[in-house]
């Protein structure tokens, strides 16, 4: 090569190749992939009576996400929707144009109101709604978020939806200050890795069951208050149990509600459901349960049934009551008041039949229709149903069955009613008589089984 002359093209590609095959040879080129923590929040912020606990929640959320990247060494990613980007086709454009990682971890969080479609268990979350009446146009099924997050191929999916999951335009009840953050020693990075690095799940939570309302202080929603508690201990120096596990800290987080709700007066149960992320390819929703151990920091994986707390009377229609067949003594169960019985199975059959007609009926029609069933002495008698039919003398947990699920039917009415010159009556009857024609049904179903029992 002369002096001067310069290096032609197809020289600097071979050295430039050589040069690389070189260096990555012995490891000085790697091509690296860092992990991303991504926090989506969606938050009610405008609301006068979510704003200030749905601000605490994001705050605790920030400094928890601070905690768990700082620990553990993942990129901190975090998106927050709130005031006027808190809307449907937001969420839509966010998870339609999101792509993490494998080994990303993602952590879906909405605190808003939320209603119940009748259709799944999960709530319908909903976004601001512009002008519009609440309904399905600006809202969006927290299962169905689920679904879309699970099936980007990530790691670690969660994804949780604080919010009311009872008849359209419920209220969470706002009670004073909730002061429940725990002080608790320096946090322990060997357990934030248990559970953002070492496991590999997906993870749907909703912070109370279909039916029921979930409540906020000013200090934060009652259960992400729970949760962060709980949280903190068994992320931090003193906790004890090796290694932390997803399970055991949501199913500690829902007991936590349950019974800061029962002290407060109310009714507010969690329910989690825990999928292995290995059965997320190629399946059409359906999680393929596995009670063998699992590797990943999670115990077991559950079934959705399994994971999720059970009250402590359950509804369940089928089963014999537990009182009357220990001793053999069916008189409790015979003296069922069948009066009252048929009136029971009338009121369900209108209501159903209503429900199906309203969406097709003139307003002033559907409104006239229902303020002549409504009447103070047909509430009477839901809230009076088990001495009415008699069943007082089952069992405690029986009673306390029959008295709950009527009176929620009495209040439910009630409610239905308040709506009775809303212009949107029809889509909100529709909606709230939901669960009193799902309640009418479980107690005529139960007794029933009660009846049959009788002529065995």
């Amino acid at each position: 090569m002369k002096p001067n002359q310069p290096i032609r093209p197809s020289l600097i590609t071979f050295f430039s190749v050589m040069l690389g095959l070189h260096l990555s040879v012995f490891g000085l080129i790697q091509k690296t992939s860092a992990q991303t923590f991504h926090l989506l929040i969606f938050a009610d912020t405008d609301d006068p009576g979510l704003s200030a606990p749905n601000l605490m929640n994001i705050s605790f959320l920030t400094e928890m996400a601070n905690d768990v990247c700082q620990a553990t060494g993942l990129k901190n990613q975090m998106m927050v929707f709130k005031g006027k980007d808190f809307l449907a086709s937001r969420c839509d454009q966010v998870l339609s144009n999101f792509k993490p990682e494998a080994n990303d971890v993602v952590f879906f969080y909405f605190m808003g109101h939320g209603w119940n479609n009748s259709e799944t268990e999960e709530p319908m979350l909903l976004f601001k709604t512009q002008g519009q009446s609440p309904g399905p146009t600006n809202s969006r099924n927290l299962k169905a978020v689920f679904e879309q997050l699970r099936r980007k191929g990530n790691r670690l999916t969660l994804a949780f939806g604080e919010s009311c999951n009872s008849a359209i335009n419920d209220r969470s009840k706002a009670k004073g200050h909730n002061t429940r953050i725990m002080n608790v020693s320096a946090i322990q990075a060997e357990q934030l890795k248990n559970l953002f690095l070492q496991s590999r799940a997906s993870i749907l939570l909703h912070t109370c069951k279909r039916g029921q309302k979930s409540n906020s202080s000013e200090d934060g929603g009652w259960f992400f208050t729970s949760f962060y508690d709980q949280f903190k201990q068994f992320t931090s120096k003193s906790f004890r149990q090796q290694p932390a596990e997803w399970r055991a800290l949501l199913s500690a987080s829902t007991q936590s509600t349950i019974e800061y709700a029962r002290e407060q007066g109310a009714v507010q149960e969690p329910v989690f459901q825990i999928f292995a992320t290995e059965t997320v390819a190629g399946s059409t929703g359906a999680a393929v349960a596995t009670a063998s151990p699992v590797s990943t920091g999670l115990s077991r994986v559950d079934s959705p049934s399994a994971s999720v707390l059970e009250p402590s009377v359950s509804p369940v229609v089928t089963e014999p009551v537990s009182s009357p067949e220990s001793t053999g003594d069916l008189t409790g169960i015979c003296a069922i008041n069948r009066v009252a019985f048929k009136a029971l199975q009338s009121h369900l059959s209108y209501l159903k039949n209503f429900r199906g007609r309203v969406s097709t009926m003139e307003p002033d029609a559907a409104a006239e229709e229902f303020r002549k069933y409504y009447s103070t002495d047909r509430q009477e008698f839901f809230r009076l149903a088990t001495q009415k039919l008699n069943v007082i003398n089952l069992g405690p947990e029986d009673v306390a069955w029959f008295t709950k699920t009527c009176g929620e039917t009495a209040e439910l009415l009630d409610e239905t009613n308040d709506y009775i010159n809303d212009p949107q009556f029809r889509n909100i009857a529709s909606s709230k008589l939901a669960i009193p024609i799902d309640n009418l049904g479980d107690t005529v179903a139960r007794v029933q089984n009660l009846l049959r029992r009788c002529k065995e």
